[in-house]
């Protein structure tokens, strides 16, 4: 069992952003797709049915 972090390419840290705004930002993004949403009972609702396709993958949110 590895203990390296797996970090998805939307958590990295985006040009010209600062360490805190990415943690903001991860922080009101889904872990397995990205979608960003700031109200957290909204994003814990996806969360709960997200299969980790990216929105912009499959042309709809869901």
């Amino acid at each position: 069992m590895s203990t390296e972090s797996h970090i998805k390419p939307h958590m990295y840290r985006r040009g010209g952003e600062t360490e805190a705004e990415r943690i903001a930002r991860c922080a009101r993004s889904c872990y397995r797709c990205g979608h960003e949403e700031p109200e957290a009972l909204v994003l814990d609702a996806h969360e709960a049915v997200c299969d980790g396709i990216r929105p912009d993958e499959r042309g709809q949110h869901r």
